[in-house]
């Protein structure tokens, strides 16, 4: 008797399974879906960090700030230089901005947090971030 009710639970907790994984729809997956043809606009009001387009950055470095670039990037470890990438691939500019200079500035020592900063003010307005990393 103990033995046909395992069997039965371990078929019904199967079968539960199959069909959470292969079958269910939220109903919240209904509405993602139908409001994805919706466009949506983001505006920002707030002054933008960067001096210069953000795509041009790496045409602008000269080759010795591109060897201290990756020099220093070499000393983070890899989760640290992925939310570095996260945060420069944000839609928020700013917000990207201050949370790489923040990983920059704890991962990194003073001196070379100090040599990103000079290469980055080619490019970004330091004054500015330093007003938002202190928030």
């Amino acid at each position: 008797m103990k033995r046909t009710l395992t069997v039965i639970f371990m078929c019904f907790a199967l079968a539960m399974n199959i069909y959470l994984i292969f079958y269910w729809q939220p109903k919240d997956a209904k509405v993602i879906t139908t409001s994805n043809n919706d466009s949506v606009s983001v505006l920002s009001y707030s002054k933008s960090m960067y001096k210069v387009n953000k795509n041009n950055i790496m045409n602008i470095l000269s080759e010795d700030d591109k060897k201290d670039l990756t020099r220093i990037i070499c000393k983070l470890s890899t989760s640290d230089i992925g939310k570095v990438k996260e945060a420069f691939d944000l839609e928020d500019e700013n917000e990207g901005l201050v949370t790489a200079f923040k990983v920059f500035k704890t991962r990194l020592s003073t001196q070379d947090y100090k040599k990103i900063r000079d290469i980055f003010s080619k490019f970004i307005d330091i004054d500015y971030l330093d007003s938002n990393l202190i928030k």
